[in-house]
């Protein structure tokens, strides 16, 4: 997969599609043949998106629950994505998550700051 951006700027090109984003791009991920881009934390809290080799968008990530048995709403964005030990993973305040590439879900990590 080709992928070309300039970071903070609001526009990817993804195998020679262009793509209009609505915000600057914080950070870009190539993962299984997917793009997950990253806009600025000022977007708000569903500031991650998938996108496939055609430049299609697939999902923009859902809101995170703070804590793990979500009884409480978390209001922050995210701060890029990576890949850890094979598995996708976002962070958000410093708060890790796994990330579903398939789906956008994301996971509370269990055993880190919990309640």
């Amino acid at each position: 997969m080709k992928i070309e951006y300039v970071e903070g700027a609001k526009t990817i090109k993804i195998n020679d599609r262009e793509i209009d984003l609505q915000d600057k791009i914080w950070s870009v991920l190539e993962y299984k043949n997917k793009c997950i881009v990253t806009l600025d934390p000022d977007f708000g809290r569903r500031n991650v998106f998938c996108f496939d080799a055609d430049g299609n968008l697939l999902w923009q990530i859902e809101k995170a629950e703070f804590f793990k048995h979500g009884d409480q709403g978390y209001e922050g964005a995210y701060i890029g994505a990576l890949e850890v030990q094979g598995k996708l993973m976002v962070g958000s305040r410093g708060r890790p998550f796994y990330l579903d590439i398939n789906t956008g879900k994301v996971e509370f990590i269990p055993g880190t700051f919990e309640k």
